[in-house]
């Protein structure tokens, strides 16, 4: 993102600043920590309440707050989302299914909903310019480099 933008735009993994003492603070190592959530994650539960009870417990530690994450990405457990990944348009937060966690196109391509872009489609498809993050999203890891 800082290429692409120029250093605009720069995304670090979240830290609680110094001082914060949200109970959710010493969970957080490089930028990831792992929610423990008080339901049945077998495969097949309602991805909605998955979502639901993460940001219940996210707020729950005190995480949701400026003085932690602007953008915060979720990965379901296996099993549970039958979508590659989705987020909210202009919204904080972008879920993930396990599968797909690690791909940098899908994270650019859902966090460029969290800014506000629709997708970038092409000949009448929604996903199909494959030339822009907004597009195409490509399964691999730390690939394709675009802007």
């Amino acid at each position: 993102s800082a290429a692409c933008s120029e250093n605009d735009l720069i995304i670090e993994p979240g830290a609680c600043v110094s001082g914060n003492t949200a109970p959710g603070c010493a969970e957080i190592s490089d930028g990831v920590m792992n929610l423990d959530l008080d339901m049945d994650l077998s495969p097949g539960v309602d991805p909605s309440a998955v979502e639901y009870a993460a940001v219940v417990k996210l707020n729950a530690l005190g995480l949701r707050d400026a003085a932690t994450a602007d953008y915060v990405m979720f990965l379901f457990p296996p099993g549970i989302s039958p979508w590659i990944a989705y987020a909210y348009i202009n919204g904080w937060s972008s879920f993930y299914s396990d599968t797909w966690g690690g791909s940098v196109s899908a994270h650019m391509h859902e966090v460029g909903h969290n800014f506000g872009l629709a997708h970038s489609g092409e000949l009448g498809e929604e996903y199909g310019d494959q030339s822009s993050y907004m597009g195409y999203s490509y399964s691999s890891i730390g690939s394709p480099a675009m802007c």
